[in-house]
């Protein structure tokens, strides 16, 4: 059998293509792992680069006395070796039970410069080169991080004393590097050119970033651009004279959270530096700010008897009121548990009780001249508590820096008084809770008022809460009040007080009781005081009419309102017979037993305002409002009987009178709309119909009412037949129709129905909308206010559908029960001149509220939240719009 000679060589062959195979095989393995370790790379470093983004930042600053730019490098934190003494400091708590060391006011200042004395090298040796010509960089060892989102950390501030509640004979040690070595780290520029002399232009320059443990906007703004580095001038910074070298201590206390006295802060530099941090606008997602304010403490009481001396002088001086103003940071943190809100709306300073760590976030800096006090007996309580005489004396010296023009002090935080529709005051009367058992301390808020501010305060709204015999006493001596306001409070010996109030307070102008008993002596009283304005809702008269001597007509009174009272006929009659009264509210009264043989003569028939809401007349009263009755506006809702308000709505005065109308009933009858077709000049009108059926509304067409500009007819059960009727003139600038049961397709039936672009105010809360209708809103150009109910399956297709959707004009958004989720978010971000959000009834899931979101909504003014439920993670970012001085009230 012949064999080929090549056989060997070819199995040879292939034998050698199959490893040349299995060899390219590896190599492909290796180049894959070779790409793989680039792109990782790569990756890790764009990671790199967009964590740890930064911009460097180059401030001018002029006419300084040194020939060198100043550059600050900030180091990296690195764990410090505790064993080596020469650079650590070592801090200790201190044994506190309630109060600050002895001699807080002089010798704490004197304690945290003692902590200088392991400092390396003295600051001013590094800063004030001028003459020197290097650029070398020192290089120092950094310091452990602190964390500061984990709340006060025990013993780290052991000169603050009680403000961190530290335990007896517990103690810790925190390691930190001297701030002088961080300072160290600063390197000084040669300048290329020859410099002829001092007073030149020098700049300092450093990297801001996300690391900053204190932030603030005007470089955050900076940051946002992308850009790498920026100049800007100190001028844009502040408008204070500030040197390079105090700016550069401050850089640091942002950086790293330092106490300034260790960095080298001086006291004649102290306002300078707080005045910058008020310029800046600074606020730190931690409490870090909050424990810097802590540190500047010692500085503010050792300027204690200068600010006394030049507020003294000239207490209107624009350089006063200036550090007037960076005086409230420092109230915020001498009470631990206690927040400061801060309204510049209502001059308002709030005091609440928190049980969370405190974050100052943003510490409102507005400049406020004359205040009010808005407390609660809770926060009193724990001012109290917490307090010691150090505490005391500041709070006493905080007050004295400004004109306390009043107080008001509520068992929950809610007033009365701030209900200015008539319906919401009344339901907030049937709803009012009973007194809490709490009382206002004794002997120190009220004292101090009395001490220094006894001639300054004006205003005394004490609602819900319990009143001391001490308490009674001191609000005795606020001679100069103006407006008094006791709401269901228990009064110690309170009827001795109430029968000479016209003593007390002879500038009285505004007096509100509600809830009281009242009795002879106090109406006598009244016959000779100079009120304006008296309130004495859910009152009684206690004593017998025979001994009211109430012969002579009030002399100022303007507005009388006795909602829910059953007085007598000689104290109805002498508030009436005022010939300047212009208001009057009689709600939910009865005034049926009255006699005949009463006479109304010299009582005033012609109003700007009367409410007669469920009430009951009675022959007596009703013959007095039938009879050439004049008024403004007119409230005449659900009236015990219906022939009363239809009686009183069929006269000729109120059709050429009344502007303002407001009437609901069961079932309105043709009558009402029969009565309605006569008002000439009418420019409201609110209807309130309480039954399902509504069977006399299709007899009757009101659009012929073209001077209307308000129409409500909110909680009406309407259908696409009653909208063919409706009054929705030219002139129509507000209308409401919430909770009217109306389905898809409302807002195509208002574009149709008129011109689009005369609505200012619309409320479609409560009913169905679809994408049509949302569409349509882009139609209304002069929209300011919307009212609306969304929800977020319809509105997130909107945006697929169609789109953004911007009103252009849209100044307040309203959202009610509505679940707010992404959708919705997206739908606020694009109103660019929206002011004011509020959410009703709403529940906030985080996948809506986000951090990226709250910052996006940055051109807010205000932020309400009323009966609201949040998702536990939106909670903890709710502090993010006070960074954007963003006020947030909940209800």
């Amino acid at each position: 059998m012949n064999t080929n000679p090549y056989s060997f060589l070819r199995s040879k062959f292939v034998n050698n293509l199959e490893s040349v195979k299995s060899i390219e095989k590896l190599l492909q393995v290796f180049r894959l792992k070779k790409y793989l370790r680039k792109i990782s790379i790569l990756s890790l470093v764009y990671f790199f680069n967009v964590t740890s983004r930064c911009v460097q930042i180059k401030i001018a600053f002029f006419n300084e006395e040194y020939s060198d730019d100043l550059i600050l490098r900030f180091k990296d934190h690195s764990v410090c070796n505790s064993s080596d003494k020469s650079s650590l400091h070592c801090k200790s708590k201190q044994r506190v039970e309630g109060e600050f060391p002895k001699g807080f006011s002089s010798s704490f200042h004197n304690m945290a410069l003692k902590r200088k004395c392991t400092k390396q090298r003295d600051l001013n040796s590094i800063i004030n080169s001028s003459g020197q010509n290097h650029s070398k960089t020192q290089s120092y060892q950094s310091m452990e991080p602190i964390n500061w989102f984990s709340g006060p950390t025990d013993g780290i501030f052991s000169n603050f004393g009680s403000f961190n509640n530290q335990k007896q004979n517990e103690t810790q040690c925190l390691v930190l590097e001297n701030p002088s070595n961080i300072i160290s780290t600063c390197g000084t520029e040669k300048r290329k050119r020859i410099l002829p002399k001092k007073h030149l232009t020098t700049y300092l320059i450093f990297d801001y970033s996300s690391e900053f443990l204190i932030r603030c906007e005007l470089f955050d703004y900076h940051l946002k651009l992308g850009v790498d580095y920026v100049t800007i001038s100190i001028n844009d910074v502040t408008k204070n004279e500030v040197n390079r070298h105090l700016f550069s201590l401050l850089l640091i206390s942002l950086r790293f959270g330092y106490d300034p006295a260790l960095s080298g802060l001086k006291n004649e530099h102290f306002l300078d530096f707080v005045s910058i941090l008020t310029d800046l606008s600074v606020y730190s997602e931690s409490n870090a700010l909050n424990m810097l304010y802590r540190y500047l403490f010692s500085f503010l009481l050792h300027f204690e008897p200068e600010f006394y001396k030049n507020f003294t002088l000239n207490p209107y001086n624009p350089f006063v009121i200036r550090y007037k103003q960076i005086l409230i940071p420092f109230l915020d943190v001498l009470f631990d548990q206690i927040e400061i809100i801060s309204d510049l709306s209502k001059n308002e300073l709030s005091f609440h009780k928190i049980d969370r760590i405190k974050r100052s976030n943003f510490l409102y800096t507005f400049e406020f001249y004359k205040i009010k006090i808005r407390i609660t007996p809770e926060a009193l309580n724990a001012m109290k508590l917490n307090s010691c005489a150090q505490k005391r004396d500041f709070f006493k010296w905080f007050l004295d820096f400004y004109m306390i023009k009043g107080i008001r002090i509520s068992a929950d935080d809610s007033f009365y008084s701030d209900c200015k529709d008539p319906d919401k005051a009344s339901d907030y009367l049937k709803n009012i809770n009973s007194v809490l058992e709490t009382s206002i301390m004794d002997s120190d808020l009220f004292q101090i008022l009395v001490q220094n501010h006894k001639k300054t305060i004006k205003l005394v709204e004490l609602e819900r809460v319990i009143l001391s015999e001490d308490n009674i006493e001191n609000i005795k001596h606020f001679s100069n009040l103006e407006i008094l306001i006791f709401v269901s409070c228990v009064i110690y010996k309170y009827r001795s007080f109430l029968n000479n109030i016209e003593i007390f307070y002879p500038k009285l102008r505004i007096l509100k009781l509600i809830g009281f008993r009242l009795s002879s002596k106090f109406f006598n009283v009244l016959t000779f005081s100079m009120l304006e304005e008296i309130d004495l809702s859910l009152s009684n008269y206690i004593g017998n009419p025979r001994d009211l001597l109430l012969q002579e007509k009030s002399n100022r009174l303007m507005s009388f309102k006795m909602d829910g009272t059953n007085f007598c006929f000689k104290i109805i009659n002498f508030f009436m017979k005022s010939k300047f009264l212009k208001r009057l509210s009689i709600r939910n009264a009865d005034l049926s037993y009255f006699r005949n043989n009463i006479s109304f003569w010299g009582c005033r028939n012609s109003f700007d305002f009367l409410d007669l809401s469920g009430s009951t007349l009675g022959k007596l009263f009703l013959s007095f409002f039938s009879q050439n009755l004049k008024s403004e506006v007119l409230v005449l809702k659900n009236l015990k009987r219906r022939y009363e308000a239809l009686t009183i709505l069929n006269q000729t005065s109120l059709y050429l009178s009344t502007k303002h109308l407001r009437y609901s009933e069961d079932n309105l009858s043709r009558n009402f709309f029969y009565f309605l077709r006569y008002f000439c000049y009418l420019e409201s009108l609110e209807i309130l119909d309480t039954s399902i059926t509504m069977s006399e509304w299709q007899h009757f067409d009101l659009s012929h009412m073209f001077r209307l500009k308000s129409v409500n007819l909110s909680q009406n059960r309407l259908s696409d037949y009653n909208f063919n009727m409706l009054p929705l003139g030219i002139n129509l600038d507000v209308l409401n129709v919430s909770e009217c049961n109306l389905n898809v397709g409302l807002m195509s039936f208002l574009c149709f129905t008129k011109k689009s672009d005369s609505f200012k105010k619309i409320d479609i809360s409560g009913n169905q909308l679809s994408m049509i209708d949302l569409a349509i809103l882009i139609q209304f150009k002069n929209l300011t206010h919307l009212k609306i109910t969304l929800a977020n399956d319809v509105m997130a297709n909107y945006f697929k559908e169609y789109g953004a959707l911007c009103c252009e004009n849209l100044k307040s958004l309203v959202f009610v029960s509505t679940s707010v989720e992404v959708s919705i978010f997206q739908f606020v971000m694009l109103q660019n001149s929206l002011l004011k959000l509020k959410f009703k009834f709403c529940t906030i899931y985080d996948t809506g509220l986000t951090r990226e979101n709250i910052f996006a909504l940055k051109f807010l003014k205000k932020v309400t939240f009323f009966q609201t439920h949040f998702h536990p993670e939106v909670l903890k970012i709710l502090d993010l719009f006070q960074i954007l001085k963003i006020p947030l009230a909940f209800h």
